[in-house]
């Protein structure tokens, strides 16, 4: 967690980012109280829950990403495995800890722009917005384990070095890919000219 602090700028002027960090949830959270407050407790239509499938796939292909470039990152330009496994911990435990570090790595940005929504759902009495966690860990976890997965087997085919790269632009097609496919059924919907 404490490299995670320094990798966003954490040790330059904390309390300053923490300020901009606390305004900018109390924006969301504004936000969220607006938005649960237009829709009300009515039941979601389909054209919400397509768009909701692919937010939902937008969001994963974002973690996995994330999550595959911080496993190139933890396990290959740290170089700090030999010292790890030459420690009295086993090895299933610092695997697992860095496999949650990713995991929580890739969730981080999205859980805080989401989780006013479930924060807000919550005070208005609609207690299925706490799903929203569950679904969230759910996502992160398995884009580690994707990730890792991943990871371990773009370095054996084009080496650490260029994995990273190749990383990032799997990760930026493949979100393009999905914004392209969100447009689909508006380009469908609308009439010829």
């Amino acid at each position: 967690m404490r490299l995670f602090w320094r990798g966003i700028g954490g040790s330059r002027k904390p309390w300053l980012m923490l300020m901009g960090v606390a305004l900018m949830w109390a924006a969301l959270h504004g936000f969220a109280w607006t938005l649960l407050n237009a829709l009300g407790d009515r039941p979601v239509s389909e054209p919400w829950m397509v768009l909701l499938g692919l937010a939902t796939c937008l969001t994963f292909t974002m973690m996995l990403s994330s999550a595959v470039n911080q496993s190139v990152r933890m396990i290959f330009e740290r170089g700090d495995l030999d010292l790890l496994f030459g420690s009295p911990l086993p090895p299933l435990r610092v695997i697992t800890v860095r496999a949650l570090a990713v995991a929580v790595h890739s969730v981080a940005l999205v859980w805080f722009v989401l989780a006013p929504l479930a924060h807000v759902g919550v005070w208005l009495g609609q207690m299925r917005w706490l799903g929203l966690y569950v679904g969230l860990a759910a996502l992160g976890l398995l884009a580690a384990a994707l990730g890792i997965f991943i990871t371990i087997n773009l370095v054996k085919i084009v080496g650490s070095r260029r994995a990273r790269v190749t990383a990032q632009i799997v990760g930026a097609v493949t979100g393009a890919l999905m914004f392209l496919m969100s447009q689909i059924s508006a380009m469908l919907d609308s009439p010829p000219e």
